[in-house]
């Protein structure tokens, strides 16, 4: 017996499911009726091999309603257990170049809006009634949507249950952000060396910037502590360092390290969100010997760490504890530092107010050359 066309937007159970079915029908018989729609299967199609599997003589139920579709839909969503991620892949999901259950929503919708029936242009109306239907959050349709645009058979592995939605989407927002990052790291190539102003018009974005802002000795408190002088390197407001242009260097999705001392955590706050950089965690490097300090011996300074649009990280077993020698010049970070900042976030990498160049680095220096 031939199966109808709209069964077939639901997928057919997968071997252990279908195993398990056989087994319940040979030990309590068929209990729910398998429907018949235009001398077709409309629903129970693994009822029905189900039957021949069992060798069980099937019982048949003429349906007689009007809207198919929301029939199968009723019926499989009462019956399966299927996880609101699947459900939405269904309803998103085109089949040998028919049109999916969004897809007749949005027809249905154009229509009235053409007719005149919907005065005002609603994009999410369509959304918000297939989400109804199958009985979904709107935004699981619309992340459905998104995978099947730049990949349908990642879609069909939802939709068969192989993988999560939020899986399928991840993997779908990886490649996007992979695909960027070529391309800048391409135009970080081309501009190796030259102005800030360069670099920006360029067009390329930066997926990791680190800044090491030259705070004034008012700011950070360095100024006559036990008779430490003055810094060798020029200096810089909070004002200066909050206009240098980051927003224009960021990538849309993008990691920002911005290194601190005690007296200068508030500031360095204020640049995260001055940025519109979303604080996330706090880095800590500890030194092996004590610095100055008119009350406590400072032994520790501070990385904030930002984030821009969604990055995850590279790795998932970094700690935010960095261990380091400090006898170097006067706030240069320790190589164990921009170890950690590659091993975690993503090329290509900018250093702002940086002293020496680095291998894989775009550094701008206070002489205002790009190494």
């Amino acid at each position: 017996m031939k199966f109808h066309p709209t069964a077939a937007m639901f997928p057919m159970m997968r071997t252990e499911e279908f195993a398990a079915l056989v087994q319940d029908l040979r030990s309590n018989g068929l209990i729910e009726p398998i429907w018949i729609y235009k001398q077709q299967i409309l629903d129970g199609r693994n009822r029905f091999n189900a039957c021949t599997e069992a060798g069980i003589e099937p019982a048949f139920r003429e349906w007689n309603g009007t809207d198919p579709l929301a029939f199968v839909i009723s019926e499989n969503l009462r019956r399966r257990h299927l996880d609101a991620g699947r459900r939405a892949a269904i309803a998103v999901k085109r089949r040998e170049g028919k049109d999916s259950v969004l897809d007749r929503c949005e027809a249905e919708a154009k229509e009235r809006q053409r007719q005149g029936k919907t005065k005002v242009s609603d994009p999410g109306q369509a959304r918000r009634k297939a989400a109804a239907m199958f009985q979904v959050a709107e935004s699981y349709i619309q992340d459905a949507k998104l995978v099947r645009q730049a990949d349908p058979n990642l879609l069909e592995r939802v939709v068969e249950g192989e993988i999560q939605l939020s899986e399928a989407k991840r993997e779908i927002l990886d490649r996007r952000r992979a695909a960027r990052r070529a391309e800048n790291e391409a135009k970080v190539e081309e501009y190796a060396a030259g102005t800030l102003e360069e670099l920006i018009e360029s067009g390329a974005k930066f997926s990791t910037i680190v800044i090491d802002p030259p705070w004034t000795p008012e700011d950070s408190g360095i100024q006559s502590v036990m008779g430490r002088s003055d810094p060798l390197y020029k200096t810089e407001s909070i004002e200066e360092i909050a206009a240098r242009p980051v927003p224009e260097l960021a990538d849309k999705d993008c990691h920002l390290y911005v290194c601190a001392t005690n007296r200068t955590l508030r500031a360095a706050f204020e640049l995260l969100d001055h940025w519109e950089f979303r604080f996330v965690t706090a880095l800590v490097w500890v030194k092996p010997h004590f610095g100055m300090g008119n009350y406590f011996r400072v032994q520790h300074e501070h990385v904030l760490f930002g984030v821009h649009g969604s990055l995850p990280l590279k790795r998932k077993d970094a700690g935010t504890v960095i261990e380091a020698d400090n006898s170097r010049e006067h706030s240069v970070k320790p190589a164990e530092f921009f170890t950690l900042v590659e091993s975690c976030s993503h090329a290509p990498y900018l250093e702002l107010y940086g002293r020496e160049a680095r291998e894989n680095w775009i550094v701008w220096g206070e002489d205002g050359v790009l190494k």
